[in-house]
């Protein structure tokens, strides 16, 4: 199971992608009104394209 969570010590609009092991695989931030989006090479493949398909939704969202 993936999971989405807010990135902890940062404000609202960050978010991290992590695999059922705790293992990164994404970051997103809103720096309005542009959205940053940041892979990690580690990452699984399914939970990079989940991150790049959120962050297209974000910014869709907001125009």
């Amino acid at each position: 199971m993936s999971h989405i969570l807010f990135a902890p010590g940062t404000k609202r609009g960050a978010y991290e992608f992590r695999d059922d092991r705790g293992v990164m695989a994404a970051r997103s931030v809103s720096r309005m009104p542009e959205w940053v989006l940041r892979l990690e090479p580690t990452g699984s493949p399914l939970l990079t394209r989940l991150a790049l398909a959120f962050t297209i939704g974000q910014l869709r969202r907001y125009r």
